[in-house]
């Protein structure tokens, strides 16, 4: 699963609120698939609010200057779940290392506190 993927299944399993999925949109692995995720990231942004920070609010995040990485806000302030995918390599296109979830203490990375572009809710909630 990746960040995007998480956000949708959290948003509907634990916070009762919907989005957009786009797993259709995009191959499920690959480069390629990266690519066109991140297009449907950015295409779904205008359909959200900035909050506060709130358990099960989407946590954007800056990457290479755009905020193309999204995780879940916890109850506790500055922890974050979120996941990676899988890192392939360019050239054979074989997975490099596999995906994975966990939690990020923004008070304690300064790779991803710097990146924090703020919480976000689906309009409507």
């Amino acid at each position: 699963v990746d960040c995007w993927g998480l956000l949708v299944w959290v948003a509907r399993n634990d916070f009762n609120y919907a989005v957009t999925d786009h797993a259709a949109d995009y191959p499920a692995d690959g480069p390629e698939g990266r690519t066109q995720a991140t297009g449907a990231m950015r295409g779904n942004l205008a359909a959200w609010r900035k909050v506060e920070w709130e358990e099960g609010a989407g946590v954007l995040f800056n990457v290479h200057g755009e905020p193309l990485h999204v995780g879940i806000a916890t109850r506790q302030r500055g922890l974050v779940l979120h996941a990676r995918g899988p890192t392939f390599d360019p050239v054979t296109k074989r997975e490099r290392t596999p995906g994975i979830v966990n939690l990020l203490d923004l008070n304690q990375s300064t790779q991803w506190s710097r990146r924090f572009a703020g919480c976000h809710l689906p309009m409507g909630c």
